[in-house]
């Protein structure tokens, strides 16, 4: 028996056992979310129209006591384009998700474990996107170009998923495993338009496995990803970040390639990112920088820079690589509103170099 299969198991069985006090008590149902629109340009766009920052958001949470500090849980989010009303709705490893896809799970708590099931976002990304002064709140300075965020080496969220956190004392550590694609060539990278000279990826049936790590407590935050994906890459990360009061500064470091059929490292990338975050009267400014390079190998077993066509030249394949600079400011208007405004500007964009965006966000 695996190591991972013993921990969830031990995990489950740990739950159970000590759930299994009488105690009756009501279970609670909480309705929240977030409204959330901006104007702006992206990068790489040439007109200014309705977008969005960290994104809206509708959830349903709900928990029961069990007795003796044990809890059992669901959470139901679904991501919101508040321009439209569409749901965002995006891949899995296992298809397409539905309206509840930016997380659904049912799990079972007490103080220092936690294990659920469903669809939510893995450990290692959940690490990495503590990097970002901006997390996912905006769609031009967040860096979405990181090596997660690019989605060639590691997934966002994984469904048909276990996982199993652990927290004691600011230490934390969480495991997750998914079911296996059947055999079939995924997009990355690209989108609607994929780099035509980047190496096939294919699902190859490998289960899903992402693991995360970490400290956080009173100033310090440190946390170190890894994570194997169903489609032939694995993903390094670590994070961390210090809180000077007068300043907190960030930094997210990352590796990840892609191992083809053969057993060839086909596809390398590295990102760095560096930021901080100083409170400007109620408000917050934020900086950031950070640079992602992507590599394909050549004839020779060696690692060029992957490359596009544009306007009759080869020139780096964008956002495969990036150096990004941003720079925002958030101000509160209340407890659960505020406005923002960002600029970034990403020097190996092909063109419109310079993207930003002013919106205003309010939470229920």
């Amino acid at each position: 028996m695996t190591l991972i299969n013993k921990t969830l198991i031990a995990s489950a069985a740990l739950l159970a056992v000590a759930g299994s006090a009488q105690a009756q008590a009501q279970s609670n149902v909480t309705l929240f979310g977030r409204a959330d629109a901006s104007v702006g340009k992206p990068i790489g766009k040439s007109q200014t129209g309705m977008y969005q920052g960290k994104g809206s958001l509708l959830g349903l949470k709900g928990e029961e006591d069990l007795g003796g500090g044990n809890y059992a849980f669901f959470q139901l989010y679904s991501d919101i384009f508040l321009q439209n009303g569409t749901t965002l709705t995006g891949d899995g490893q296992s298809g397409r998700a539905g309206f509840w896809g930016s997380r659904s799970i049912v799990g079972l708590r007490n103080k220092e474990w936690l294990i659920d099931f469903g669809r939510k976002l893995t450990p290692a990304w959940t690490v990495g996107l503590q990097a970002d002064p901006w997390g996912t709140y905006s769609y031009v300075t967040v860096n979405t170009t990181g090596l997660f965020g690019a989605g060639l080496f590691s997934s966002a969220r994984n469904q048909h998923a276990a996982s199993v956190n652990w927290n004691s004392d600011g230490f934390f550590a969480g495991l997750q495993v998914a079911e296996g694609d059947p055999k079939k060539v995924v997009t990355r990278g690209g989108g609607p338009n994929p780099v035509p000279n980047m190496p096939s990826i294919v699902a190859d049936g490998t289960r899903p496995l992402s693991i995360g790590a970490g400290y956080n407590k009173g100033p310090v935050y440190m946390g170190l990803g890894y994570e194997r994906t169903g489609y032939g890459t694995t993903a390094l990360m670590f994070s961390g970040t210090y809180d000077f009061s007068a300043v907190k500064l960030w930094v997210g470091l990352g590796a990840g390639s892609h191992t083809n059929a053969s057993g060839e490292k086909d596809l390398k990338g590295t990102n760095m990112l560096i930021g901080a975050t100083v409170p400007v009267g109620i408000g917050e400014l934020r900086t950031s920088y950070s640079v992602l390079s992507t590599k394909a190998r050549n004839a020779s077993g060696g690692y060029d820079v992957l490359k596009v066509a544009r306007d009759g030249q080869m020139v780096d394949a964008y956002p495969n690589n990036s150096r990004k600079f941003g720079l925002g400011y958030m101000h509160p208007l209340s407890k659960r509103t505020e406005v923002f405004v960002n600029y970034a500007r990403d020097q190996k964009a092909y063109k419109e170099k310079n993207g930003f965006d002013m919106g205003l966000t309010h939470h229920f």
